[in-house]
Parts: C-alpha cells; structure tokens; sequence
C-alpha cells in the first residue's frame, strides 16, 4: 500500500515538473518572440531614419 502512494507521489511529482517545463519552454518561445519583434521595430525604424537623410541630402 506504501508502495503505490510512492509511486503515485514519484508520478505526480514528474507530471508537475512536465509541465513546469512546458509552461516555461512556452514562455521562453513568447519572450524570444517579442524581443525580435521589438528588435524588427527597431530596425525599421532606423531604416526608416535613414532613407529620410538619403532623402533630405537628394534634395
């Protein structure tokens, strides 16, 4: 009877850290996501900024 409660606690004890890590490997995929995207504004906007001088400086 011991025995099945430890088995049960061992199962249940994986099951959480199962999806512990889901929830957190799920999290670093959000986190990575929004990073490049503000790395992608950033970029635009520098772009952006360029092709205004390259503009002003044809003028």
């Amino acid at each position: 009877m011991k025995r099945n409660g430890c088995l049960c606690l061992s199962i249940s004890c994986f099951s959480l850290a199962q999806l512990f890590w889901r929830a957190f490997a799920c999290w670093r995929a959000f986190a990575f996501s929004s990073l490049s995207l503000a790395f992608l504004r950033v970029m635009e906007r520098a772009l952006e900024a360029s092709s205004d001088e390259e503009e002003r400086a044809c003028w």
